[in-house]
């Protein structure tokens, strides 16, 4: 027959407070990763905006020139 004793943890493994060693936790980090990379955000939004505005021009580039080919092909059809 076993005790009871045998079975309650032992005071070497039981933390301050009455915790286990096992449920520490890491700290956590001091800054976030925004804040820390906070230089970057012009950088990327500056660069999002000019990728952006180089393909709105260049699909409406593209797309006026094929409109004008189309008015030339329409053109030269009806005469």
């Amino acid at each position: 027959m076993q005790s009871s004793a045998s079975t309650e943890p032992t005071s070497s493994s039981v933390g301050v407070g009455g915790q286990g060693a096992a449920s520490k936790l890491p700290d956590p980090p001091k800054e976030l990763f925004a804040r820390r990379y906070k230089f970057v955000w012009p950088l990327l939004l500056t660069v999002n905006l000019a990728v952006g505005g180089l393909c709105f021009s260049l699909s409406f580039s593209l797309l006026f020139f094929f409109v004008a080919k189309w008015w030339e092909i329409e053109i030269i059809k009806e005469n």
